[in-house]
């Protein structure tokens, strides 16, 4: 009976999940997601085109005050990308994984319909998905913070402006919770895999971005490419994977010609 009770909670939690299973940060509250038509269900598998353009989000009930919105892909093989000596890299999904911004918004408020709007341009602005062609299906996570006040700036030492910057390889979550002051309230994510035989850009990773958009964002540290893979295999979603003080994003670039992801 016991163990019945524990595997019954157990897949109560799992079932209640917004945020992808094991990764940390862990989320119970939904994030209303909605590219076009389409409000999408925790783990929903999207298209490339169905996600290239930055959805409209919101939460039900009331949201009051000012909130931060993060889009992060967490399924980055580390194989494409470069760390500096002794740099940390940030634990994606899985074994030789790391992760990739591709949205960061603050100044998000709700409306009168509960959808979320912003004047503010973004620090990171939304750039769609783009695994690489013949990967596994990649892992795409929303995570919504509560912003400490109307006037609150993440440190600036890093510009993620450029949609195809090696500055947004190796984002790391827990730095930014840390950055924040605050757990993430809601979230949600979906998954995208590229099943051509070669990866093309989707629109919004080659010339648009999401609206309201622009700069920079948090990190105090940017180590300088190495010429090596890094030998490591960060363990699924671990606590001490997402692997870089508090406050601090260890940045590495992406080896050679490699496509957005």
């Amino acid at each position: 009976m016991h163990f019945t009770s524990i595997f019954t909670v157990a897949l109560a939690a799992l079932a209640s999940a917004q945020s992808p299973v094991g990764y940390v940060p862990s989320v119970s509250q939904s994030l209303n997601v909605r590219y076009g038509n389409q409000t999408i269900k925790a783990n929903q598998t999207l298209t490339q085109a169905a996600s290239s353009v930055a959805p409209v989000i919101g939460l039900n009930g009331t949201a009051n005050g000012t909130y931060i919105v993060a889009l992060v892909d967490l399924s980055i093989p580390l194989a494409l990308a470069r760390s500096a000596t002794n740099a940390t890299l940030v634990a994606g999904l899985g074994a030789n994984r790391t992760t990739r911004l591709h949205w960061l918004q603050t100044g998000v408020r709700q409306s009168s319909n509960g959808s979320f709007t912003w004047n503010t341009t973004a620090l990171a602005p939304y750039g769609g998905p783009m695994p690489p062609a013949g990967d596994v299906p990649h892992t795409y996570a929303f995570y919504l913070y509560r912003q400490p006040s109307a006037d609150f700036t993440l440190p600036s030492r890093v510009n993620y402006t450029d949609l195809r910057t090696t500055n947004r390889i190796n984002y790391n979550l827990t730095a930014l919770t840390a950055a924040v002051g605050n757990a993430p309230i809601a979230a949600n994510y979906f998954l995208v895999q590229n099943t051509n035989s070669s990866a093309t850009a989707p629109a919004a990773n080659r010339t648009t971005a999401a609206p309201t958009t622009s700069s920079t964002a948090a990190s105090t540290a940017r180590p300088t490419n190495a010429s090596t893979t890094p030998a490591v295999t960060p363990a699924r979603g671990a606590a001490a994977a997402n692997g870089v003080a508090a406050g601090v994003f260890a940045l590495v670039g992406v080896a050679g010609a490699v496509l957005l992801l």
